[in-house]
């Protein structure tokens, strides 16, 4: 009787051990997921935003090629991507890889993809300074690089909400079937742009009206 007792305290001892070990490296597992999902959220906000900021502005003023790309490499410049991201997603990346390697590797370098397209912007406002330099070439460039890495980046979102928990995979699902809006507040701040520089472009701009007579009495 006392070796059954002794056997079982040890079987049951296993099993506690087993269980908090298990509990822990879940919690650990989850905490690392959640850190790289928050970082993945933020990258796609920052491209997403960005096109839309784009966008809304094309909606007011029909820009040419080089004038968007100026405009956007002015945004690059306004709203320059945090500089602790990439530190931030590296570290989430390695406490991630020592609880599942094979999923980390997955999820490397998509951190990239703002300083990928920020460097194609710049590259299209040295271009469009030089005629016939391909200035096409590159917005092409970084339409697909767009469109491919928003669709990668939101496929890897859903792979780690559902990896976290079933509740976070139908909050990230909602999430990203929502169509981006436009906040109320930024479409006043570019009606307000747009309008003055409308004024300022009316001003420098001659006046026929006034300078008619002028030019006739000269001549006259």
């Amino acid at each position: 009787m006392e070796t059954l007792t002794a056997v079982a305290a040890v079987v049951i001892g296993w099993f506690l051990n087993e269980a908090t070990f298990w509990l822990r490296s879940r919690g650990q597992r989850l905490e690392s997921i959640g850190r790289l999902l928050s970082e993945l959220l933020e990258i796609r906000h920052r491209i997403v935003t960005f096109e839309l900021l784009t966008n809304e502005l094309r909606r007011r003023v029909v820009l040419t090629a080089p004038q968007t790309a100026l405009f956007k490499s002015v945004l690059d410049k306004l709203f320059p991507p945090d500089p602790k991201l990439p530190e931030r997603y590296e570290a989430a990346i390695e406490a991630l890889a020592g609880l599942q390697p094979l999923l980390a590797f997955e999820f490397r370098s998509k951190e990239q993809l703002p300083r990928l397209l920020a460097t194609l912007r710049a590259t299209q406002v040295s271009v469009a300074e030089t005629p016939n330099a391909g200035l096409n070439l590159f917005v092409e460039a970084e339409t697909f690089l767009y469109g491919e890495g928003v669709k990668t980046i939101e496929n890897a979102i859903r792979v780690l909400a559902i990896r976290h928990g079933i509740v976070t995979a139908v909050r990230i699902s909602r999430l990203l079937a929502r169509k981006p809006e436009f906040p109320s507040s930024a479409t006043e701040y570019i009606d307000r742009v747009v309008a003055a520089a409308r004024a300022m472009e009316s001003a420098a701009s001659p006046n026929p009206s006034s300078e008619g007579p002028a030019a006739h009495g000269a001549s006259s």
